[in-house]
């Protein structure tokens, strides 16, 4: 039986720096399967494996020392970055994302800390490593 695994040493890199205050990440990996029909398979529905694509968010903190950083994340909205997704355990996941928009949250009535959310697409192959 394994042993659980606690995200709070979690990180994430893009094009080979460390993103600063990381609250959260979330990836999604997903296969396409489309259903088909055939001579052979009597009246049953059989599945074909389509295309592959990974996605997902990268949450910050932003504070007045680290908004330099949320800046240069935005400029890169558009292009590819590479990005190591780093797990508790120490587990990546790597390869080449596509930063889709630049959402920021600022809670007046709450007076939370300021989030800065960034959605990603993966572009070609996801790389996972184990520990």
């Amino acid at each position: 039986m394994g042993t659980a695994i606690s995200g709070k040493d979690g990180n994430v890199s893009l094009d080979a720096t460390d993103v600063e205050n990381i609250l959260a990440w979330e990836m999604t990996w997903e296969v396409d399967s489309h259903a088909a029909a055939h001579s052979d398979s009597s009246g049953w529905e059989v599945q074909t494996t389509g295309i592959k694509r990974w996605s997902g968010t990268f949450e910050m903190e932003v504070d007045t020392g680290k908004l330099a950083s949320a800046i240069d994340t935005l400029i890169n909205a558009g292009t590819d970055s590479a990005v190591i997704l780093t797990a508790g355990s120490g587990a990546t996941y790597s390869g080449n994302v596509r930063i889709t928009s630049f959402p920021v949250t600022v809670d007046v009535t709450g007076g939370t800390t300021v989030v800065a959310t960034f959605p990603f697409v993966g572009n070609g192959s996801l790389t996972r490593t184990t520990v």
